[in-house]
């Protein structure tokens, strides 16, 4: 009489049951995370979309003209003082301009005393959102203060947040905010 084993078949193998059974977990949760992905790209980043839309070459013009901006602002000469205070203010909206006004009358005094030159130098920059009529555009900025008088020098590395919005077909700066 042969040797009757009882032969099981491949599928009741306790090891293969488990092979299978981690692969479809593996699979399920795939699945699972490409469709939050896609539910949570079309719920939570409309402005990130936004931004997309607007294309490349609008993107980068937006972050030049607010790296360009943030140099404006943040320089001066205490040579030419008053005219750099005057031409930086033609490119801001009035409420900001005003506001800009206030705050280069406060450090007027000591630029011309101590015959302070500052020099911004923007060295990165990128779209945090934007729209047809406003933008907000992340700039980092160095910032080089000198002292004629005393021959001091500083450097600071500083982070601002430039508001742009569109007045008829040109964009001005609606404000900066220093992230520090």
């Amino acid at each position: 009489m042969a040797d009757e084993t009882p032969q099981r078949s491949a599928l009741a193998s306790p090891w293969l049951t488990a092979v299978l059974l981690l692969a479809a977990l593996v699979l399920g949760s795939l699945a699972a995370l490409e469709a939050y992905d896609d539910r949570s790209r079309s719920t939570v980043a409309p402005e990130a979309a936004r931004v997309r839309a607007l294309g490349e070459v609008a993107r980068t013009r937006l972050q030049d003209l607010a790296s360009r901006s943030a140099e404006d602002v943040l320089s001066y000469r205490h040579d030419t003082f008053d005219e750099d205070v005057e031409s930086t203010s033609r490119r801001l909206t009035p409420e900001f301009a005003t506001e800009y006004a206030a705050a280069m009358e406060r450090v007027r005094a000591d630029t011309m005393t101590d015959e302070i030159d500052q020099r911004a130098t923007a060295v990165a920059s990128g779209v945090v959102s934007a729209s047809d009529a406003r933008a907000e555009v992340l700039v980092f900025v160095n910032q080089e203060t000198t002292a004629g008088t005393t021959g001091a020098r500083r450097v600071e590395r500083n982070r601002l947040v430039v508001q742009l919005e569109r007045d008829g077909g040109a964009w001005t700066v609606a404000g900066v905010t220093s992230l520090g």
